[in-house]
């Protein structure tokens, strides 16, 4: 009985131990989560604006040719 209360102290640190690191593994893994989710909001936002200023730029360039093309079928 006493030879297994010792096992068990002995083991207390170890186990201590095991329960730290697998609580900072945890604690890791929740912030790679959260970084990679600010990374992807990141890249979606610009993605975003570039996807606003590419669709501007075409309007802006189909109005350009509109306007071209008032003016030369206009009449002298």
């Amino acid at each position: 009985m006493k030879k297994l209360a010792k096992k068990k102290l002995q083991r207390l640190p170890l186990i201590q131990d095991f329960d730290d690191i697998q609580a900072r593994i945890k604690a890791d893994r929740l912030l790679a989560a959260r970084l990679q989710e600010e990374e992807r909001e990141t890249f979606i936002v610009k993605e975003r604006a570039k996807f606003l200023y590419d669709t501007i730029a075409a309007q802006r360039r189909f109005l350009a040719q509109q306007r071209a093309a008032a003016i030369r079928s206009r009449t002298p």
